[in-house]
């Protein structure tokens, strides 16, 4: 096996140099409340692109604070999940279904306080909180690998100017840095400060940036309700819960940043929180097949542990519909999927490029209940924390021994998506 990793790991480096670098991430998506009177609150997506469209809501979810920097979002790539808060409570919900996969009381280190910001850390095994009250803020995180999350003792907090407060919370995870917005109210709106420190000194900043608003001027238009970051593009995203900014990040470490776009959410609703949520691109290609001595079994290959985002641990790639008995080896091409080559001893084409080397993985049991076509198998590698790979494609396709005598091969169909 760990020879196996070996090279899957110079497969993906040889993706480095043909890697197509994301110039904007898919989606921006935030836990929001409505205009005016808000029987309900919900997560609202929208798309980063220069035309602003609107945006709309994807999931219901719990019931706002009356406090307008309560609230926070994060994305967690194993799930293809928010975090989301209202303050007091968080949610973990999956965008696919609207799910609640996980909900538990914030630990707060000041009782009156509230979390107004959420991102997470090692690809989601780590849920990094921000909370505030008028003068301060503190950040701590959690142990997200099993629910309720565990607290960790890794908290520390600083005193803001009077009545400041700190409402936008992202992750830098490449260059493990943390990035939270600090509004402090002036004579007649609100000036807002970018802060960027290090995970190990979250409360030590390394600079700090004025931003400019975005959008017309209205009651609070200059406070930050939420902060994202894109590592594929390498842009910050900052809210007001109306508007939205894009920032490049040329130089995180002196905060130099410049603004790209600002668009208006387009909706009644308003982002209390935000984060970057990439819609995963993958499509079937070819056929199952099989040879008359083995199940007619319509096998194919699919995504497992969350989504293909770049940093994201548990990523993995399995097999459904096989037969139970058989043993899979996964076929991992560098570059999209290929017409196919023929081989005498395959019952199908090979679609996976054969330029470089494709990874080929360790025979895998497939496994199931009862005998016949529910077999699966799964292999687990993850993704590396390389924003180089942004944009690489890549195509995967199972060869199948049949649990005969005689071993002959099944193949499934192959599966190309794009890491984000």
């Amino acid at each position: 096996m760990q020879r196996a990793r070996l090279r899957l790991s110079l497969l993906l480096s040889l993706l480095v140099p043909a890697a197509a670098q994301t110039a904007t991430p898919d989606r921006i998506v935030g836990w929001s409340e409505a205009s005016g009177p808000a029987l309900f609150n919900g997560v609202q997506a929208q798309s980063v692109a220069d035309t602003c469209p609107p945006a709309s809501i994807l999931c219901r979810s719990l019931l706002g604070s009356s406090l307008f920097y309560a609230g926070g979002t994060a994305y967690d790539p194993r799930h293809d999940a928010v975090w989301i808060t209202t303050g007091a409570t968080v949610q973990e919900i999956e965008l696919a279904t609207c799910t609640v996969r996980c909900q538990f009381t914030a630990q707060l280190m000041n009782a009156n306080a509230v979390v107004s910001g959420l991102a997470v850390l090692d690809g989601g095994r780590r849920l990094l909180q921000l909370e505030t009250t008028p003068g301060y803020l503190g950040l701590r995180s959690y142990d997200t690998t099993a629910c309720p999350p565990t607290p960790l003792r890794d908290g520390c907090s600083m005193m803001l100017p009077p009545g400041a407060v700190a409402a936008g919370l992202a992750v830098d995870p490449a260059s493990a840095l943390v990035l939270y917005s600090v509004s402090t109210p002036t004579a007649l709106d609100w000036d807002t400060e970018v802060l960027v420190a290090r995970d190990s000194d979250r409360c030590t900043p390394l600079c700090r940036v004025v931003l400019a608003r975005c959008g017309p001027f209205y009651p609070r238009s200059g406070v930050v309700t939420g902060l994202a970051y894109d590592p594929c593009g390498r842009r910050l995203y900052a809210t007001n819960g109306k508007h939205t900014q894009g920032l490049l990040v040329r130089d995180p470490f002196h905060c130099d940043f410049e603004r790209t776009w600002c668009c208006p959410t387009g909706s009644n609703w308003d982002y209390k929180g935000l984060a970057v949520a990439p819609v995963v691109t993958a499509n079937d290609v070819g056929r199952p097949c099989a040879p008359p001595q083995c199940r007619p079994c319509p096998a194919v290959a699919t995504l497992a542990g969350g989504a293909p985002i770049v940093g994201n641990p548990d990523f993995a790639l399995g097999v459904e519909g096989a037969e139970v008995g058989s043993r899979a080896v996964l076929v991992l091409g560098a570059g999209p999927c290929t017409s196919g080559a023929t081989f005498p001893f395959l019952c199908g084409p090979l679609h996976p490029s054969l330029q470089p080397l494709p990874y080929l993985s360790p025979p895998l049991p497939v496994l199931g209940p009862g005998i016949g076509c529910v077999g699966r198998a799964q292999l687990d590698f993850g993704v590396p924390l390389a924003p180089s790979l942004c944009g690489a494609t890549l195509c995967a396709q199972w060869v199948i021994a049949c649990p005969t005598a005689v071993q002959v091969l099944a193949m499934s169909s192959a599966l190309e998506f794009v890491l984000r």
